[in-house]
């Protein structure tokens, strides 16, 4: 293993990469050049801030809905007291209803927009593969339960896994399989007979009539 970090939605505050980048400098340094890390970092980055889905626009229309209800029930005390129409306050109540309708209907949605969001960045861990191979370094993904996640106002949170290959050992395709090594595959080759040989093979008798 040679680092890895992670992507976490909050309840609070928008998508965001958990990493401690002078740690990822200074492990991949033996391996990739810095420009290389900070352009690898810098796409997964910009894939997060535009595509994970997020979680804090749920939390903050839940508060805007809960300011409505409690602000209709103040119009409705006062207009009460003063006798004045009590039309305000019930249009008050339709904003969190409305609310509620949307909110509903994002979040249904929500579970597609993640595995799209997988999906993305798959294909992006794919292509640094395809690229990486030669420098004997892996991209993968990984899913994390809440309870591990390092952040506690976590809503999913995903984990990316850099890991060095060893050249000794194989290498490993896109999909994570390793690869056999040379000095296997060559064994599991059958070379055809050498022409001494074919001349050591004695041609059948004829059959006896």
């Amino acid at each position: 293993m040679v680092f890895n970090f992670y992507i976490v939605s909050l309840r609070w505050r928008p998508p965001k990469l958990v990493i401690d980048e002078e740690v990822l400098s200074r492990n991949l340094s033996a391996f990739l050049p810095n420009t290389i890390v900070e352009d690898r970092i810098g796409q997964i980055r910009r894939l997060v801030r535009n595509h994970c889905p997020s979680h804090h626009i749920d939390f903050y229309i839940f508060l805007l809905a809960v300011v409505c209800i409690v602000c209709s029930a103040i119009f409705t005390f006062i207009a009460r007291s003063l006798n004045i129409s009590m039309w305000c306050p019930l249009i008050l109540l339709l904003v969190p209803t409305g609310l509620s309708f949307w909110t509903s209907k994002r979040r249904s949605t929500l579970i597609i927009k993640i595995k799209e969001f997988e999906s993305r960045l798959k294909k992006t861990l794919y292509e640094f593969n395809t690229n990486d191979s030669i420098h004997h370094i892996h991209w993968s993904l990984e899913r994390v339960p809440i309870e591990q996640a390092p952040c506690r106002s976590a809503r999913f949170c995903l984990m990316i896994h850099i890991t060095e290959l060893d050249p000794e050992m194989g290498i490993y395709n896109t999909n994570g399989e390793e690869l056999p090594t040379y000095q296997v595959a060559t064994n599991n080759i059958l070379l055809p007979p050498s022409y001494h040989e074919l001349l050591l093979i004695r041609p059948p008798e004829p059959a006896v009539l």
